[in-house]
């Protein structure tokens, strides 16, 4: 496998990156929305409210980006394997 690129401007680019490693990305930068819980613990519409936020893009099949700018991307560790 190719190695893993790391590409830093005003956003992170992942290039290469592991499988075990992309899921672990991807699972810390997926949030439930507060405004669906809120939503949904007051019974009102969640139409056009997604349930999910998704601070990352998926740029081919194992490249990531970060959406949320460079410093939201700093906040999570990854776990030596």
């Amino acid at each position: 496998m190719s190695p893993l690129i790391i590409t830093i401007t005003n956003n992170l680019r992942l290039k290469n990156v592991p499988p075990d490693i992309l899921k672990i990305l991807t699972a810390k930068l997926e949030l439930i929305n507060p405004k669906w819980l809120e939503n949904e613990k007051m019974r009102r519409w969640n139409r056009d409210t997604p349930k999910e936020l998704r601070f990352y893009d998926k740029v081919g099949s194992l490249g990531v980006m970060d959406s949320t700018r460079l410093h939201a991307a700093a906040d999570f560790t990854v776990p030596a394997a």
